[in-house]
């Protein structure tokens, strides 16, 4: 690629440039957007999580002998 890069003119290595910026932030874009799915998948769990936790925290101060822990 090299023999290739200095033959071409500025024009067409900036003409390369600009196409490989271009590739790389619609990359960055894909996965930007992915990480943004999964977090707030993240924080919709910790949500239900907390949830069931007090719950089950309800249920032991309620009935303490039917759900210790030992049985």
């Amino acid at each position: 690629m090299d023999v290739r890069w200095n033959r071409m003119s500025d024009r067409e290595k900036l003409e390369i440039v600009r196409s490989d910026v271009h590739r790389i932030e619609a990359t960055l874009s894909a996965l930007l957007s992915e990480l943004d799915i999964t977090w707030n998948a993240m924080k919709e769990t910790r949500t239900e999580l907390g949830k069931i936790t007090k719950d089950v925290a309800t249920l032991r101060s309620l009935w303490p002998r039917k759900y210790s822990r030992t049985g």
